[in-house]
């Protein structure tokens, strides 16, 4: 905290600096708990923020200072309502939390969301209170660590007219005062919004969809312009005659475009109503894994529908206006001879054939981005993870968030743990401080003599897990150099550690690392272990250097019971949690999942893109197909006279086939040659989310064009046979 505070003070271009800390934190009413989403806050939080109490008054710097002594804590408002039934008494009195007493000195009001915007904001308390919901923060070991800023996220508000450079600048220059060592310039984010790990998460993904999306509407503008042109140029007769009456080219325009707006108005409706649906499964695609907090939230609000019906409006405008322009040139004279299979201008159709040309190379480029973000999706759910998620349970307790401290919550993990080992149908268990995939890390760093940081690889931080004997057999991870925990190891015993390939590799260039030691503070441990690497952080990612910890050698807060059942985990449940009830009901399950859930939420996203990428793909094929149709299909009937005359003097039908299919083949060849271009730029673009696959895979590349290839030859083929089955008299005699 001393330098979030040196921070507020050596930044006059900010109007205030606060750190805060999301933590799930227990609070108890009566016998049972329940946990609440809470935040450990400086004093600067509520007044840099704007913030207003609904009764009461909210946290300043005096109650943070003070709170060794007197410990004071804020509700959200609708905790406020949901638990204290809105009662203005609750100002004054106290309440357990994480089996601490809080006295409430206020709520703040209506509509305030804290600092996390997918968070339901729930209680706050000074950041000074941190060992009462982590304990390894407690104690003297811990006081020193509570004042760094490396578990505090920073946030402040810059004051009326000061640039974000200025701000940056003043930023940096207090940190160098605070740590001269320092390395890396700091990056000011905006936080209007507060802070959204969420927006994090999808904000490239949801870039990406709005491209193909946008991509997908030139497509659908193209071919409805082309249809639209193709309807007008039929009708060129009957708008010679309104011409020939006195009709004004402006007025035929409008007619023509509030015929299109009576379409885009339908399409439109149905638009309208097939969102919710692709609502509800996108959020179902977004959400599949995901629980709590976590889960994302898709609405059609006001302000969408509105974007959704003035771009309804605006497509419809672009798509009319031209074959509208283009319908009212011909000559009058040409119209009324209803002459519609020669009075089309030369203009008209290279205009068509231009759209067909466009519909054709987007639909490469989306074809091509379809493949490359489907082979993504199919890489990271086929990748090895180093360890077997199938029918493991994660229970994410807390002991010490009911009021227990020191040998208390070592003996009730110690319970639960051979408990839940005792029940029928469960074949491993262990506890674990760091579950795979899950949202709790640690990072620490360390010293390996004879690992120099400045002439070597990479830093001296890694990753640390605290865990039990039986954690490797759980996850079906092996040993693959000396030993696991047993019962050598663990509280009064010699620190030992096991260590993963990857941090073999890095520090030890791959040698036998067993028997040697490393530094992590002032505890020195010896390496006894290497176990095989795992992605147990992110798939992405890969295996991070990790070193792995007796749990009883650790601070035991916050541990994850994992449970692997023979059969279905659902069996499992219930037992588990009457386990749990019987040994404290005032501890809450801060979480419940399978391990194999969480790894499906951690590809949500690429399972969102490669979902909606492969439906926007085959839409794109099916506007395509419609264009190339609906071209050759008018240039069959422009030649229905010509056709009838090579077939009555004898032609062979498989030379007219190649006469009429000749233009066909033109538009396809120019539309791929474009579209390779355009599909090779957006392989680049949607290099940031590929895994596993190359931007410029030439198979992916292949495919796409061999697809696009097949639908153009469906699409032409129905034209080309209408006309090669007609009577050749019919087609001499016809206007």
């Amino acid at each position: 905290m001393r330098t979030i505070d040196a921070l507020d003070e050596g930044t006059p271009a900010f109007a205030g600096i606060f750190g805060w800390f999301s933590r799930p934190i227990n609070l108890s009413t009566g016998d049972d708990g329940r946990w609440v989403n809470g935040e450990l806050v400086t004093g600067q939080y509520y007044r840099t923020l704007g913030a207003t109490p609904a009764v009461g008054r909210l946290l300043n710097d005096e109650d943070v200072r003070n709170a060794s002594a007197d410990p004071v804590c804020v509700l959200g408002h609708g905790l406020w309502q949901r638990v204290f039934g809105g009662d203005p008494g609750v100002v004054g009195r106290t309440v357990l939390l994480n089996g601490q007493g809080y006295r409430v000195v206020g709520v703040t009001a209506r509509g305030f969301h804290g600092a996390e915007l997918h968070r339901r904001f729930d209680v706050a308390v000074p950041a000074t209170r941190i060992g009462d919901f982590m304990p390894a923060f407690g104690g003297a070991a811990g006081a020193e660590r509570m004042h760094t800023m490396s578990w505090l996220v920073p946030m402040g508000r810059v004051e009326t007219g000061v640039a974000r450079a200025e701000a940056q600048r003043q930023v940096w220059l207090a940190l160098q005062e605070i740590d001269p060592d320092r390395q890396g310039r700091p990056r000011l984010q905006d936080g209007a919004q507060g802070f959204n790990p969420t927006r994090q998460e999808f904000g490239r993904p949801v870039l990406v969809l709005m491209g193909v999306a946008g991509l997908v509407l030139l497509v659908a503008c193209a071919n409805l312009a082309n249809l639209l042109l193709a309807r007008t140029q039929g009708r060129t007769g009957e708008l010679g005659v309104r011409v020939s009456l006195g009709a004004s080219r402006a007025r035929l325009v409008r007619q023509l475009l509030a015929e299109t707006a009576v379409l885009a108005i339908a399409g439109g409706l149905g638009g309208f109503a097939l969102s919710f649906w692709i609502g509800d499964t996108l959020t179902g695609i977004l959400n599949a894994g995901r629980s709590g907090a976590s889960t994302v939230h898709v609405t059609s609000d006001g302000p969408v529908l509105a974007f959704a019906a003035l771009l309804t409006c605006a497509t419809a405008i672009l798509c009319g206006l031209a074959p509208a322009w283009q319908a009212t040139r011909p000559e009058l004279f040409g119209l009324l001879k209803r002459e519609p299979a020669t009075s089309g201008s030369g203009n008209r159709m290279v205009l068509s054939r231009t759209l067909v040309v466009v519909q054709i190379a987007v639909s490469v480029a989306v074809v091509f981005g379809a493949g490359l973000l489907t082979q993504t999706l199919r890489t990271l759910a086929t990748v090895d993870l180093g360890f077997d998620a199938d029918r493991v349970i994660a229970l994410r307790v807390d002991p010490s968030a009911s009021g227990r401290s020191g040998a208390q919550v070592s003996a009730t993990y110690d319970e639960m743990l051979a408990r839940a080992r005792a029940l029928p149908g469960v074949t491993a268990a262990s506890l674990a401080s760091s579950a795979p995939h899950g949202t709790m890390s640690v990072t620490m760093g360390i010293e390996v003599p004879g690992y120099i940081p400045g002439q070597m690889r990479g830093n001296t931080v890694v990753s640390f897990n605290f865990i039990s004997s039986g954690h490797f057999e759980t996850l079906g991870q092996s040993v693959i150099r000396g030993r696991d925990f047993d019962e050598r190891d663990g509280r009064g015993r010699p620190p030992v550690a096991i260590v993963n390939e990857t941090f073999v590799e890095h520090f030890f260039d791959g040698r036998n690392p067993i028997g040697r030691r490393l530094r992590q503070g002032r505890e020195e441990l010896e390496i006894v272990g290497v176990v095989a690497d795992s992605r147990d952080q992110a798939i992405r990612t890969g295996p991070a250097d990790t070193v792995y910890i007796h749990e009883k050698q650790g601070p035991q807060s916050g541990m994850t019971l994992l449970v692997r059942a023979g059969d279905a985990p659902e069996r499992v449940v219930p037992p588990l949690l009457a386990i749990l009830g019987s040994i404290d009901r005032r501890m809450p399950i801060a979480s419940m999942h399978t391990l194999d859930a969480d790894v499906e939420a951690g590809i949500s996203s690429e399972r969102m893109l490669g979902y909606l990428s492969t439906l926007f793909a085959a839409l794109t094929l099916l506007l395509s197909g419609i264009g190339l149709y609906g071209v050759l299909a008018a240039a069959v009937v422009r030649r229905t006279r010509e056709i009838g005359l090579r077939l009555a003097l004898g032609a062979r039908r498989g030379n007219l086939v190649l006469l009429l299919g000749r233009e066909g083949a033109a538009l396809l060849i120019a539309g791929v040659a474009v579209g390779g271009f355009l599909a090779l730029a957006g392989g680049q673009a949607l290099e940031g989310v590929l895994f596993g696959v190359a931007a410029t895979d030439p198979l992916t590349m292949t495919g796409s064009i061999l697809v696009l290839t097949a639908v153009a030859l469906l699409a032409t083929a129905v034209p080309l046979r209408h006309a090669l089955r007609g009577d050749p008299m019919v087609a001499l005699r016809s206007e």
